[in-house]
């Protein structure tokens, strides 16, 4: 299926699906994780992630740009990608994202680096066919790099749900999707004792052999 392809195929096509998994699995779980975070309603939380899906494809055409004046995709790849890692850096640290619109920020961060990085990766797998000797096999050679977009896209919410999971399990806890309002309203004053009473012990008796509910 390789064969005869530029040597460049796979290390981009790799590239573009580590990416992909990366940017998927965060979408799983965006709007659930600004709702149990900042305490906002789902119709906030969407507008957000609308913000963000938006900027992705705007940015995307900003990306083209710089590429196509500083002409050096490579370069641009490269960036785009470093930017994007800062983001989700950015994003994952609990202490620095204190409001919604500093996550806000930390996910343009992540589309600005998409902008750079993936229009431009795609652009560059198209450059690899213009010489003569690969020219005939560009249908076959995108079809191999969106085969591998599409195979991390694939397990990316899968895996999200199996980690989260899986790492609360392993600390003697469980999940549970009423606990990050419950504990909003506790925080915030709005919770009567014999509520948390009430409540929190009808949860923890959900839980079969003992073990303790927890938000995540």
């Amino acid at each position: 299926m390789l064969k005869n392809h530029p040597k460049g195929l796979i290390p981009a096509a790799l590239a573009n699906m580590g990416e992909r998994f990366g940017f998927y699995t965060m979408m799983a779980i965006l709007t659930l994780f600004l709702m149990s975070k900042f305490n906002i309603s789902g119709t906030e939380a969407g507008s957000l992630y609308s913000i963000f899906y938006g900027a992705i494809y705007i940015l995307a055409l900003v990306g083209g740009i710089i590429a196509d004046r500083l002409r050096n995709y490579k370069g641009t790849i490269i960036t785009g990608l470093i930017i994007m890692s800062v983001g989700y850096v950015l994003l994952s640290m609990p202490a620095l994202i204190t409001t919604q619109y500093i996550a806000l920020a930390a996910l343009l961060v992540i589309a600005f680096g998409n902008g750079l990085f993936k229009g431009n990766l795609q652009a560059l797998v198209g450059q690899m066919y213009d010489n003569d000797e690969y020219r005939d096999k560009r249908d076959s050679g995108f079809q191999i790099f969106y085969m591998f977009i599409n195979i991390g896209a694939m397990f990316a919410p899968f895996l999200a749900t199996w980690v989260r999971n899986t790492f609360v399990k392993m600390q003697g806890f469980a999940y549970n999707a009423d606990l990050p309002g419950l504990c909003h309203q506790y925080l915030d004053g709005k919770m009567s004792e014999e509520v948390i009473s009430g409540r929190f012990t009808e949860l923890a008796t959900k839980v079969s052999g003992g073990v303790t509910p927890v938000d995540f």
